[in-house]
């Protein structure tokens, strides 16, 4: 629900464009489950801002709410045994040495090639 009210914000919208409301609820899950399906032509509807918070909804989707929590959750504190143990077997690694390690690089290499990506986009826009 954040996601649609967000969409339907006015900022959000270009200025002879309105988004209705059961249109946002369906762009904006959409968006999360990254499917990619929409019901209205996006880029005439959403301003630069709107296009910004669809593009962060659909990279919440696509790197997974589960996922998203775990690296936040690593960002700023230290990690115990029992935490490196839930990793180990959610990454189903034989060992526990360097896990925090493996996944902080997993999220690294996903940051730099979304930031490779948006650069390459806007270039060519």
């Amino acid at each position: 629900m954040v996601s649609t009210i967000l969409l339907l914000l006015p900022i959000t919208q270009k200025q002879n464009a309105e988004l209705a409301f059961i249109d946002g609820v369906f762009i904006s899950i959409s968006a999360v489950t990254v499917t990619g399906l929409s019901t209205a032509d996006v880029s005439q509807l959403l301003s630069v801002p709107g296009m910004f918070i669809f593009t962060i909804i659909l990279q919440f989707g696509g790197i997974g709410i589960v996922a998203f929590g775990t690296i936040l959750w690593l960002s700023g504190k230290k990690i115990g045994l029992g935490a490196r143990i839930l990793m180990t077997t959610e990454q189903n690694s034989p060992t526990f040495s360097r896990i925090v390690q493996f996944i902080r690089m997993i999220f690294f290499f996903f940051v730099m090639i979304e930031l490779l990506g948006a650069v390459v986009l806007c270039a060519v826009l």
